[in-house]
């Protein structure tokens, strides 16, 4: 039987919950997610903007 392959959203989902799950305390301290605006900023100073 083949491996499932999850979009990147579903395995960052995934991540969270065990994190949440096993060690709450980790989780708490993570950043959210960059806006669509932060992220723009961040390629255009590394000079790689992504695929639309």
């Amino acid at each position: 039987m083949a491996p499932q392959i999850l979009s990147l959203s579903e395995s960052w989902r995934l991540i969270d919950a065990w994190l949440v799950t096993h060690v709450a305390s980790d989780f708490a301290l993570l950043n959210p997610p960059a806006t669509p605006d932060e992220i723009r900023h961040a390629e255009r100073i590394l000079g790689c903007p992504t695929a639309q």
